[in-house]
């Protein structure tokens, strides 16, 4: 190797070395996102739902979510599903069709022979869709396992619950059944689960916080052999304190959002005042809509993936101004 050769390999070494340690730097800190209300730019919505974007250079990060009141009679919230032949569409055509005013995609899915399969409870209208995932296998043996899972009720309450399914009713559980850690194949103790009278639910998982600490429970909901604990694009959903439900969405997969993993989603949410929060379906899925509009890039594009479920807000009666949304959560 020649001097010249010796000097430039040399400067890669430390090019090298020096972007490793940004690397690091950039994966390992809390994000500590600036929001802005962008509610008056977004189309008219009524007072009861602040529309906010947020950007963190240094991670960096972008990402979006809707305030709504969950005491306002001006709006309702529902779990919709495609009615497609191929069971899925775009989060921007779920929306049309409700009427909604602001949507993001919810439950996981499959694509078999072109067919999309919702995976986990969907329950639409009081109606079971689709049953609560069960049972999974790990290196040949059978577990039982309860997945959180989102509710709407009739009397207009929220909660997140980790759900099974029997016939036609659901039953919860106020925290993961101990039966479903990967460590123990016995079955589940539902003796502890009350029945779930929902209008409305979707599961994705697994759940990020649980009376406002952290509560990510990916080992009790079987997902720690997946890739969905790592950084991702998301989407995500949680109830606050003060009676809102927060719908958030954070870019991935690009060079202005690298997007983030849970620890990092159920920090930004806990910052937003929230106490029970759930993961839901991320990666190229992840979409906001408001007014029919899409404000996020998935993986850094403009075209929707077309998904199964979405959580979405029907207006009943949208005004020009937002007298609710002047408050915003530091981070």
């Amino acid at each position: 190797m020649n001097s010249f050769s010796r000097v430039l390999f040399l400067i890669i070494t430390v090019l090298s070395g020096l972007a490793a340690c940004r690397t690091r730097t950039v994966s390992s800190g809390s994000p500590a996102i600036a929001w802005n209300d962008i509610t008056s730019e977004v189309g008219a919505l009524p007072a009861s739902i602040g529309v906010y974007e947020g950007r963190d250079d240094e991670t960096p990060l972008h990402a979006w979510y809707a305030r709504v009141s969950l005491s306002s009679p001006s709006v309702s919230i529902h779990v919709e599903a495609s009615g497609d032949d191929d069971g899925k569409e775009t989060t921007s055509s779920l929306s049309q069709n409700s009427g909604a005013c602001l949507s993001v995609n919810a439950g996981y899915f499959s694509v078999q022979d072109k067919q999309a399969r919702h995976i986990g409870l969907l329950v639409i209208d009081s109606e079971l869709v689709r049953s609560a995932t069960q049972r999974l296998f790990r290196d040949d043996k059978r577990y039982e396992v309860a997945r959180a899972a989102i509710g709407f009720a009739h009397d207009g309450s929220v909660a997140i619950r980790w759900v099974t399914s029997q016939g036609d009713s659901v039953f919860a559980w106020p925290k993961p059944p101990r039966s479903s850690l990967v460590s123990d194949s016995s079955v589940l103790e539902r003796s502890e689960a009350a029945h779930w009278p929902v209008r409305h639910a979707v599961s994705a998982g697994p759940s990020l916080l649980r009376e406002g600490k952290f509560n990510i429970t990916v080992n009790e909901e079987l997902f720690d052999q997946s890739a969905i604990p790592n950084v991702h694009p998301r989407t995500a959903v949680g109830i606050t304190g003060d009676g809102h439900l927060i719908l958030l969405v954070v870019d991935g997969r690009q060079s202005e959002s690298r997007g983030v993993n849970l620890n990092d989603l159920a920090q930004i949410l806990l910052n937003l005042g929230v106490k029970e929060a759930l993961n839901l379906d991320g990666g190229g899925s992840s979409s906001f809509v408001v007014n029919g509009r899409l404000l996020n890039r998935p993986v850094g594009g403009t075209t929707e993936r077309e998904i199964v479920s979405a959580i979405s807000i029907i207006c009943h009666d949208s005004v020009d101004s937002n007298t609710e949304s002047s408050s915003i959560p530091s981070e």
